[in-house]
Parts: C-alpha cells; sequence; structure tokens
C-alpha cells in the first residue's frame, strides 16, 4: 500500500548524506520492519541498517490482499433487514434505535441533505473536562452500543479496505482521552527500567526535515527507498523525538514516538490496560456522530481560513514546504486542538495510534458476528493495523487522517508519527 506518512519498507544501506529536498513524485509505502533484534544489533556494530525479508514478504501479502478487495459493498452485501433471524445484516443490539437503514440508505444515495444530518453534532456531548496531559493518563468511558464503522468518501482509499459502511456493536470500554505523552511513558519507563527496541537497535525513523545540514551528516545511515523524507537516524529514540539534540523533556505534554507494538503494549500494562482494537478506535473517533468524514463532522480543515486548523496535518506542499499555519512543524501539544463531542483529542493528524487487530483489507467483508460484534480483527496477519494519520498526512497526497481512513506496518516499526493509546475494559 502506498502513504506519504509512512516510510518504505527498505532502507538504503549505504550512508546518504545529500541535503537534496524530496519530491512529491516518489512513491511511498508502508511503514518499515524493524530487523529482528540479533540483526538489527549487527547491522547497528556495523554501522548499517540492515534489513530481513520480512518487510517484502509483508508487503507482498499486503499487496495481494488489497488487490481482491472489492471496491464498495453491493446493495445485495447492504441487505439491511433487522427485523429477524436471519436478517441479510447480523442482528445487533440497538440496530434499530441508531437508524441503520435510513443511516446506510443515505449514505449509499449520496443525498447531502441526508449525509449532513448524519454528521450533526450529538445533542448530549459528553460534559468538558479538565486533567493535566503530563500525570497519569486520563480514560473516558464509552458506553456499549452500535455504530456505523467504515467509510465511503469519494477519495477512500479503496485498496486499504476502508469499506463497507457497516454497523458494529462495541461493548463498553475506556480509551485514554489523549494519545499518551513523553511524560506519561516517561514514568513508566523509569518505574520498570523499560528500554525501547530502537533504543536496543540504535536508530529510528525520522522525518527529513527534522535532520537537517551537519547533524544529518553525523547521524543519518540510510533513508527510505521508497519515501526519501524519511531518515534512518542514529541515537534517535523516545528521549530524542525531534532528532539528536532535542530531548522528551521539551516535548513533554506531547505524543511519545519511536515505539514499537512491544514497546506500546508494555507501557499499556503498566497503566493497567491493552491496546485498542480498530473497531473501539473508530467508535471513539466519530464521537457519537452518526456517521461524518472527520470526528467534529464534514467540514475540511481550514475551511474558514488559517485559523480554522482542527488538527495537526501538514500545510503548504508535502514534502518540501511546511508553512506551519497551526504553529506546528511536527507534533503538537495532545490537548492543543478542540476534542470531539466525546472528549477526545486528536482523533485525526498528529500522530498515528497503534491498535491491536492485524490488518486485514477483507476480513471485515464477511457479515457474522465475529466481523460484527466486539470484532477483534483475524487471528493472524502480516501487519498491525494503524489509525488516525500523522502531522505529515496532506490532501494533496495522503488524507489518512480521515475517521474511516487505515493502513497498517510491521509490529517491529518504530517512527516519529507514531504512537499510542491505552484502552481497558469497562
Amino acid at each position: 500500500m502506498t502513504d506519504c506518512c509512512v516510510p518504505g519498507d527498505d532502507t538504503t544501506d549505504a550512508p546518504q548524506n545529500t541535503e537534496a529536498t524530496p519530491t512529491a513524485e516518489t512513491g511511498a509505502s508502508a511503514t518499515p520492519a524493524k530487523t529482528t533484534k540479533a540483526a538489527a544489533k549487527a547491522g547497528a556494530k556495523s554501522g548499517t541498517s540492515t534489513r530481513t525479508a520480512k518487510a517484502a514478504n509483508a508487503a507482498s501479502a499486503q499487496a495481494g490482499d488489497a488487490a481482491d478487495a472489492p471496491v464498495r459493498a453491493s446493495k445485495t452485501t447492504k441487505s439491511r433487514s433487522t427485523k429477524g433471524a436471519g436478517a441479510g445484516v447480523t442482528a445487533l443490539p440497538g440496530l434499530e434505535k441508531l437508524g441503520a437503514d435510513d443511516a446506510l440508505d443515505a449514505i449509499e444515495s449520496g443525498d447531502s441533505a441526508a449525509l449532513d444530518e448524519l454528521a450533526a453534532w450529538p445533542k448530549n456531548p459528553f460534559p468538558p473536562v479538565t486533567f493535566d496531559p503530563k500525570g497519569d493518563p486520563y480514560f473516558v468511558t464509552v458506553p456499549e452500543g452500535v455504530f456505523l464503522m467504515g467509510g465511503a468518501d469519494d477519495d477512500a482509499n479503496t485498496i486499504d479496505g476502508e469499506g463497507p459502511v457497516r454497523p458494529v456493536f462495541v461493548k463498553a470500554f475506556q480509551l485514554t482521552a489523549t494519545h499518551v505523552t513523553n511524560a506519561q511513558f516517561a514514568k513508566f519507563v523509569e518505574a520498570t527500567g523499560y528500554v525501547t527496541e530502537c533504543e536496543e537497535i540504535g536508530w529510528s525513523y525520522l522525518f527529513a526535515g527534522l535532520l537537517k545540514g551537519d547533524k544529518r551528516k553525523e547521524f543519518m545511515i540510510g533513508h527510505s527507498d521508497d519515501t526519501a523524507w524519511w531518515l534512518a537516524a542514529r541515537t534517535v529514540n523516545w528521549r530524542t523525538p525531534q532528532g539528536p539534540g532535542t530531548t522528551w523533556e521539551e516535548f513533554a505534554d506531547h505524543p511519545v514516538v519511536h515505539v514499537s507494538l512491544r514497546d506500546a503494549e508494555a507501557c499499556a500494562e503498566y497503566y493497567g490496560g491493552r491496546l485498542v482494537t480498530e473497531a473501539e478506535w473508530e467508535k471513539a473517533a466519530r464521537g457519537g456522530i452518526l456517521h461524518a468524514r472527520y470526528p467534529w463532522g464534514n467540514q475540511a480543515i481550514g475551511a474558514e481560513g488559517a485559523s480554522d486548523w482542527r488538527a495537526n496535518i501538514w500545510q503548504g506542499k508535502f514534502p518540501i514546504k511546511n508553512t506551519e499555519d497551526d504553529g506546528f512543524y511536527a507534533t503538537s501539544p495532545v490537548t492543543n486542538y478542540a476534542p470531539n463531542a466525546m472528549g477526545f483529542y486528536d482523533m485525526a493528524g498528529n500522530v498515528w495510534d497503534w491498535t491491536a487487530d492485524w490488518y486485514s483489507t477483507r476480513w471485515h467483508l464477511n457479515d457474522n458476528p465475529e466481523t460484527r460484534t466486539n470484532p477483534k480483527g483475524p487471528g493472524t496477519g502480516q501487519t498491525k493495523v494503524i489509525r488516525g494519520g500523522s502531522y505529515l498526512c496532506h490532501d494533496s497526497y495522503c488524507n489518512r487522517y480521515r475517521v474511516a481512513a487505515r493502513t497498517s506496518t510491521p509490529a517491529d516499526s518504530s517512527t516519529g508519527h507514531l504512537g499510542f493509546r491505552i484502552a481497558r475494559d469497562a
């Protein structure tokens, strides 16, 4: 799959110290796999960034998976009688109350007035709360119920398996209102002595705009073949989130980055939780809105001018110039933008969220209890689903900050735009 927001699966081993500005014509592919520990440590000792065949196998599997996925469900697939057993759609608690039939009809027909009504702010939004993003994680409870999962946006990345739009039941759960911050991750590390995967390996991926001049010559050990704006840089990890010379303390209330799936799971366990499932993530991201493009509705970011930035995404021409109209070149404080109606921040942009689900573009197409009631994704896979988009997303090249958008990355990846939230059962 392709995405401007994530580096390619292969990294050029020879040092590349030129200052050439990458162009938007360069292709991009899914986030890279870190090597296995043994191979990675050997590569680090030799000064190279060796890659295993794992990433290539993952990319191949994803390409085959995506090629078979239908662009959009047909009318027959969306058979929606829910009156009794044996109906075309799995019977779900609260489905009729949700008004799923009318909603799906509106989405399928493209009725603009009906779609605007679906995207309306909930009548009873969660009351705003005050909490310290540098303190312990703050959890918001999401009540059980049915929501409409998936998207049918005109510019949807259909090969990613965003559709079809389908009713899904999720039991009550809790999720951190924000991404886990550097301060919260630091507390976990201090208490446990935990060492992240990229600290063990000795490098991580950093956006090229954060590593320039002499620092690039000193710390760069390679770059992604497909996305030249992603640089493999020595000494970069969660403690130096925006490159050599930076410290996590400078960005204490920003999301922690340069963390692998294993790192995220370990931190979640420390705080008494787990990683969020993809269905839980999307229900929280929608914030009680029946169906909309973004967590706040259908209005485009920046539609009312530079002061209307509702999420931390790229402004300007990607990847050459970021005008920083919103005040940020890279990550931003986790509560900088307004939350959605359930009280969740940054469900679009800033950094991607790890989820617990294995990635597939086809598994959810089957209408059965496993895919429609508390779905947890397929039992196995090559890569993990990530959701939400990041500060590098831009309409001109990558629009995966939409609520239904999804992509994936190998479990041992770490980059400067990938973080996580913590979930737990209610």
